[in-house]
């Protein structure tokens, strides 16, 4: 927003302004000059009575356009659909690899009752680490992907999936 005298038409910057009584405000030259030939403001034309010493600085601000404004929107709308997307890849993967875990904690399970000496701590642990990460993204980030609604399965402790809406539809019905 630019103020400007309207005597002579120029802008107020750094220079000295002066206020009439009235409240319009002009260079303080132009309102001395223009006060030899009349005492009325001249804007309103309202008598002088006073002029106060105005000393101000003005701070200009950038006038961004629609375009600019559409264009920055576009771009963030842009960003944000690639982050959905590395999200959802990101999902994927970890769907397939709770898949793979849960084949190889089934067919541990399987070695395990024919052989009770075997050793399955290996698979334990990674299928009990992506059980943490999907709890972690389902209850703790319920938000993060599709509103919580995240199409990837959970492991229980047990190697048996469930889907995550289920599990969320029990959480929910547990917590009211």
């Amino acid at each position: 927003m630019n103020i400007e005298c309207s005597i002579c038409s120029h802008y107020l910057l750094a220079e000295q302004a002066c206020s009439l009584s009235c409240g319009h405000v002009f260079h303080k030259s132009c309102i001395i000059r223009y006060r030899r030939e009349s005492n009325l403001c001249p804007q309103c034309r309202s008598s002088i009575k006073k002029t106060t010493d105005l000393h101000f600085t003005i701070a200009y601000e950038e006038e961004i356009s629609n375009d600019d404004v559409k264009s920055y929107f576009s771009r963030t709308q842009k960003s944000i659909e690639n982050l959905e997307e590395q999200i959802r890849s990101s999902m994927l993967l970890l769907h397939e690899t709770i898949d793979y875990n849960s084949m190889l904690c089934n067919q541990q399970n399987v070695n395990t009752e024919k052989n009770e000496h075997s050793e399955n701590n290996s698979t334990l642990f990674v299928t009990s680490g992506i059980f943490v990460i999907c709890v972690y993204v389902v209850f703790i980030h319920p938000k993060i992907f599709n509103y919580g609604k995240l199409p990837c399965i959970c492991l229980l402790q047990s190697g048996h999936k469930q889907d995550l809406d289920s599990i969320q539809h029990r959480n929910d019905s547990t917590t009211k």
